[in-house]
């Protein structure tokens, strides 16, 4: 070999040593090294450190670039810790909005998570994005507009700025009097006309933020924290007295849609071979449409209270006039005995979509019992559960949000809880179902068919 490239033996070998030695130490680096030293800085600051030989050893040099270089070629797919800047933008403003965020979960750790939190909810709140749809305006412009105090107004956008939810430029450099503010890709889904709004799902967490100021002492008294923010109601009961807080818990979960998408249920699950959907608890519809538009053949009828059936009896027949024919509307509670629509055959399919999670076990299974008994006899009918599945087998890089779900619930429901594969075959059986299939999905949730028995 050193007779065909010119070299001696020994030069070959030091150079195979050389190349052998520096990838071995590039692997090691990452592995060893938190991610957070590489992901949460500008990429303009990698050269300069791992190029400047006065300030970082010779061989961290070749390391460092090695590993710059595969962090492009990957696309940061690859490192533990996401970029949220990689996902796209309904679930990037989600996430920094989420109460369990942690400090590495925001591009170059800017400022702490309560702060960055409340300037996300403020900014919605104000109505900050749909001001800036038409174009990029200056401070004072935006406060004139939105009738609030300037000075607090750009402190406020200062933060903003700096977790990437409004742009800033200066067309006149060094005169900060006529910067121009702008929306980014985050803070355009915050506008309701954008087609994956989830302006009303933030504004939710806006409601709830200053539930989470009770969770210390839930703990300690095993009491639910809602109930000690709003002096002894419940959410549901609160939600009632409230009327706006009931509205916007509506439209969030119409947002939920744009988060998690309704599709990734249907790519999994096919609703065709069924004749009747029976929604229960389907808020406005937005699950049913789906499943609508999906399986031509299949009626729907949608189930939940009488005021919420009211408002999307409205909002069906403004927006979803073509599919009205194919469509049915009741009103109860799904704890009453009989108010479930009745199965009238085989193919009729029962589906429940983010409804378990904000019950407790005993809730859980009055309603399961109430379904069943509205199956009756028809052996060949089916439930069909959308929830997410925590400890499961088959859930991977959502394990995470799952769980801080599961806090959310508990503080906001007290027993409530995301529920496990076993959790959820318990409840099933001992309201007469059995479960048959659990489908994962690409999104947070799974899919779970159960059988009458």
């Amino acid at each position: 070999m050193s007779v065909m490239i010119g070299l001696p033996q020994w030069a070959v070998f030091i150079g195979g040593a050389y190349i052998g030695i520096t990838l071995l130490l590039a692997a090691a680096v990452t592995l060893l090294c938190s991610p957070m030293l590489i992901i949460n800085r500008p990429k303009s600051a990698y050269w300069k450190d791992w190029n400047d030989s006065q300030k970082a050893p010779w061989l961290f040099w070749h390391i460092g670039g090695f590993w710059y270089r595969v962090q492009e070629l990957l696309g940061n797919y690859v490192l533990p810790a996401p970029q949220l800047s990689r996902i796209r933008p309904p679930c990037n403003i989600i996430t920094k909005c989420s109460f369990c965020c942690s400090c590495n979960q925001l591009p170059h750790q800017p400022t702490a998570p309560p702060v960055s939190c409340q300037v996300i909810i403020t900014v919605n709140e104000l109505g900050v994005p749909e001001a800036l749809e038409a174009g990029p305006k200056t401070g004072q412009q935006l406060a004139q507009q939105l009738q609030v105090q300037r000075g607090y107004l750009e402190r406020v956008l200062a933060v903003a700025e700096r977790i990437q939810l409004i742009s800033v430029t200066h067309p006149q450099p060094g005169n900060s009097e006529h910067k121009l503010y702008g929306l980014t890709q985050l803070s355009a889904v915050l506008c309701e006309s954008h087609p994956n709004s989830v302006k009303h799902m933030v504004g939710l967490f806006g409601d709830h933020y200053p539930v989470f100021g009770h969770l210390t002492e839930g703990v300690r008294s095993g009491q639910t924290p809602y109930k000690l923010y709003a002096k002894g109601r419940s959410h549901w009961e609160h939600m009632m007295q409230e009327p706006q807080l009931y509205t916007r818990f509506n439209k969030a979960m119409t947002d939920f849609n744009n988060l998690c998408p309704i599709e990734s249920v249907f790519r999994e699950y096919d609703f065709s071979s069924f004749s009747r959907m029976v929604d229960v608890g389907g808020g406005l519809g937005a699950f049913t449409a789906a499943a609508l538009q999906h399986a031509p053949r299949l009626q729907g009828h949608l189930f939940d209270l009488p005021n919420v059936i009211k408002e999307a009896k409205q909002a069906w027949s403004s927006k979803r006039k073509a599919l009205l024919p194919r469509m049915s509307f009741s009103g109860g509670s799904f704890f009453e005995a009989g108010t479930i629509p009745a199965a009238s055959s085989d193919s009729d399919v029962f589906t429940m979509r983010q409804i378990l999670h904000d019950w407790s076990d005993a809730d859980s299974l009055k309603i399961l019992k109430q379904v069943r008994a509205a199956i009756g006899s028809y052996s060949g009918a089916r439930l069909v559960i959308v929830e997410a599945c925590i400890a499961s087998s088959l859930a991977t890089s959502t394990h995470t949000p799952r769980m801080t779900g599961d806090v959310h619930m508990m503080v906001q429901y007290g027993d409530a809880k995301e529920r496990s594969e076993v959790q959820f075959a318990g409840l099933l059986a001992a309201a007469g179902f059995k479960l048959q299939r659990l489908l994962p999905t690409k999104s947070l949730f799974f899919v779970l068919e159960a059988v009458p028995v």
